[in-house]
């Protein structure tokens, strides 16, 4: 039956278990078989480049499964059959390095190996080495590390590297700790000191989290972000999640647009460190750029301004998420008009495709302040 199978063959089976995980047994089994088969005629077979690229699928394989050890077993094995291993082998083992208590030093040495081998790294390579990064926690400067290497390397970040250095970024749980003590003392503060209400409309926009909080602020979309502390910060003066979230305005300005993914991991940083306004801030300004505000981004605000009491705010949010749900089942049912309860969605993307909204988009944010909202939700975006 050898003879019947080809190298080709191999990679379309190997691959398909790379897209399933449980399915790393079945695939180091393929390549036990794959490895007899070029053992029969192995000075023509072991120079075919779709064995290299089955490796690589199998070891995907593991990483799918969670299979840590069974993926870098398989990089010795290729060098053992003679097989040189392509950047996407490297690729899929570095990222397995992520299971089982992410294994950074690992990861690096197969980063180190791969230029020692004199495969030219790129920015997926480093995005994997983040990603094994971000998976062992608590490491913001060291996901920072990775990035500046990146950047030296005459390599440009992509949605992918911010994502991960986003997640990286976030706070350890005592660090977490103090930062909401300290917002909580700040508020308190601004509350004292202020002659108006000492609720989120108030308070928090006049503490140092939110001394600007305006329509105009799109995040690099258009328009400055102010003075606020996050933006005002130079890079190395602050903590790494305050320095990652200071990178977001100048995606664009690197040819990267930020996604739905993005946000939502920025917004969940600025959940865990106590960054409310920055929260709501980010959340206000997916519609501008022309993004759906999903479910996590939506929740992770809420959990924000909940970790401050700030319930009234939640509540309202989670009716406009219902509320949107209603107008989209009214929608569904091919009804053309919308009853007064049910006001329309002004989350919508800028090009006005309305029907293309999740129906765990709110049809409006929660009332930090009247200027905001009829700044925001009222006008500019031709919807």
């Amino acid at each position: 039956q050898g003879a019947q199978l080809d190298a080709r063959a191999f990679l379309n089976a190997l691959s398909g278990c790379a897209k399933q995980s449980g399915r790393s047994g079945e695939a180091l089994q393929l390549v036990g078989m794959m490895e007899v088969w070029v053992h029969q005629q192995h000075s023509t077979r072991v120079r075919q480049p779709e064995i290299g690229q089955a490796y690589a699928a199998a070891i995907a394989a593991c990483d799918e499964s969670c299979d840590k050890e069974a993926a870098l077993e398989l990089l010795p094995r290729m060098k053992t059959l003679g097989v040189g291993a392509p950047a996407e082998a490297y690729h899929a083992a570095i990222t397995a390095c992520r299971h089982d208590g992410a294994d950074v030093r690992t990861a690096r040495a197969l980063v180190a190996q791969m230029r020692q081998e004199k495969l030219g790294l790129t920015t997926r390579s480093y995005n994997c080495l983040l990603h094994v990064v971000s998976a062992a926690g608590e490491r913001g400067d060291e996901a920072f590390a990775v990035l500046d290497e990146l950047e030296r390397q005459g390599l440009a970040p992509d949605e992918i590297t911010y994502l991960h250095l986003l997640t990286a970024c976030r706070p350890t749980a005592a660090q977490a700790k103090s930062l909401k003590s300290l917002a909580w003392h700040q508020r308190r503060l601004a509350a004292a000191s202020s002659p108006g209400p000492s609720t989120f409309d108030g308070a928090l926009l006049a503490s140092s989290h939110a001394s600007e909080l305006k329509p105009a602020v799109s995040l690099g979309l258009g328009g400055s972000r102010g003075s606020s502390s996050v933006s005002s910060m130079r890079p190395g003066s602050a903590p790494p999640w305050q320095r990652a979230l200071a990178l977001m305005p100048g995606m664009l300005q690197r040819g990267v647009v930020p996604t739905e993914r993005t946000y939502a991991a920025a917004i969940e940083l600025c959940a865990r460190s106590s960054e409310v306004a920055e929260a709501f801030r980010l959340l206000y300004s997916m519609p501008a750029a022309g993004l759906r505000p999903d479910g996590y981004s939506i929740v992770s605000a809420a959990t924000a301004a909940a970790a401050f009491g700030e319930y009234p705010v939640v509540l309202q949010l989670l009716h406009e998420v219902e509320l949107e749900a209603a107008r989209r089942r009214v929608i569904a049912h091919g009804r053309d008009g919308l009853t007064t309860d049910a006001p329309a969605s002004r989350w919508a993307r800028r090009d006005g495709h309305r029907d293309g909204l999740t129906t765990d988009a709110p049809a409006r944010p929660p009332p930090l302040q009247s200027e905001l909202r009829l700044g925001l939700f009222d006008g500019g975006r031709g919807d």
